[in-house]
C-alpha cells in the first residue's frame, strides 16, 4: 500500500508520472477558477455591480449591491433537462454492446444527467 501525503500543490509518496498529471491537472484548474467562480454566481443569481463591470466608476457602496439575476439557473436548468443520454451507436448504426456495459456498471446515465447542469 502507498502512503499518501497531500500538501498544497503536490502529493507526497505519488509516482513522478502521476505527480507531473496532477501538477497539469491542477494548473488547469486553478486557471479556470476565478472564471468558474463568476459562472456559479450568475447560476446562482447573486451578482453584485462591480461583476457586472459596466465600465464606469462606482461609488464603494454600489460596488456590493446585488442586483435580479435569476435567468443563470432557468436558462441552464432547460438546457440540461433537454439534454438526453441515448448510447452509443457504432460505425455501422449497431449499439456498441461493451461500451453500453460500461454505461450501465458505472452508473454514467445519472452522472450525464448531472454533468450536463455542470457544464
Amino acid at each position: 500500500m502507498i502512503n499518501l501525503e497531500i500538501v498544497p500543490n503536490q502529493i507526497n509518496g505519488l509516482p513522478e508520472k502521476e505527480q507531473a498529471d496532477f501538477a497539469e491537472l491542477l494548473a488547469i484548474f486553478e486557471k479556470h477558477q476565478s472564471n468558474n467562480t463568476l459562472k456559479d454566481k450568475y447560476y446562482e443569481g447573486k451578482i453584485t455591480l462591480n461583476d457586472v463591470n459596466l465600465g464606469i466608476a462606482l461609488p464603494d457602496g454600489f460596488r456590493k449591491l446585488e442586483i435580479g439575476c435569476s435567468w443563470g439557473a432557468k436558462t441552464v436548468d432547460v438546457l440540461a433537462a433537454r439534454s438526453v443520454f441515448d448510447g452509443f451507436v457504432g460505425a455501422s448504426g449497431n449499439e456498441v454492446d461493451d461500451l453500453d456495459n460500461v454505461v450501465m456498471s458505472n452508473d454514467l446515465i445519472a452522472e450525464y444527467a448531472k454533468a450536463c447542469r455542470d457544464e
